[in-house]
């Protein structure tokens, strides 16, 4: 065998590893965001049911503000009592955080498998949000 057949060889089976693994990861980020979405829908859903018999109305995904200054929350819920801001977290597991952090700590997995990731607050959005509306 010459140098030439060995890396043929090699790409003939890296190649479709490649794009296995392109596609198992394109097929993740679709599933996590129709996740995000059906919780958000399903948020929603369950205040207007209950805002309807109070007069609440419910506004979903709204932005205040432009460019670095924009802050944009899941829900927002206007009615006699005023307004009540309402920032969706989609993800399973714990999540801690300090009110004043921009970042939270998720917790997945069992325990001594524990994975962390840091999300985006939703206290910190939700109060930059309520900042800009005043």
């Amino acid at each position: 065998m010459n140098a030439t057949m060995i890396l043929l060889m090699a790409l003939y089976v890296t190649i479709p590893l490649l794009a296995v693994g392109g596609l198992w990861y394109l097929l993740r980020l679709w599933l996590n965001t129709k996740r995000s979405y059906l919780t958000k829908k399903r948020v929603t859903k369950a205040l207007r049911r209950h805002g309807a018999l109070r007069e609440w109305k419910v506004l979903e995904n709204v932005t205040l503000g432009t460019g670095d200054q924009a802050a944009t929350v899941d829900q927002l819920v206007v009615g006699p009592f005023g307004m009540l801001v309402a920032c969706d977290v989609h993800q399973k597991g714990s999540i801690y955080g300090d009110l004043d952090a921009r970042e939270w700590i998720l917790t997945t997995g069992s325990e001594g498998n524990e994975k962390k990731s840091r999300i985006p607050s939703p206290y910190f959005a939700a109060t930059r949000f309520v900042e800009l509306l005043r």
